[in-house]
């Protein structure tokens, strides 16, 4: 799969006529990835802190 083929297939519009360089085309990956690595981090925060709140919780009433 080509560089454009790629970048098209993650969503990535790339108008007719302009050719991606390696550059271009690696720093948008690296987006993508990043993307990724913050998600995943915020849903680890968010599932720490929804059980840190549950245990606080469950100590006071029980």
């Amino acid at each position: 799969m080509g560089r454009k083929a790629f970048l098209e297939f993650v969503g990535i519009r790339v108008p007719p006529k302009y050719s991606l360089s390696t550059e271009e085309a690696s720093q948008a990956v690296n987006g993508l990835i990043q993307g990724t690595r913050i998600d995943q981090v915020w849903k680890l925060v968010e599932a720490r802190f929804a059980a840190h709140v549950m245990d606080n919780y469950r100590k006071r009433i029980g």
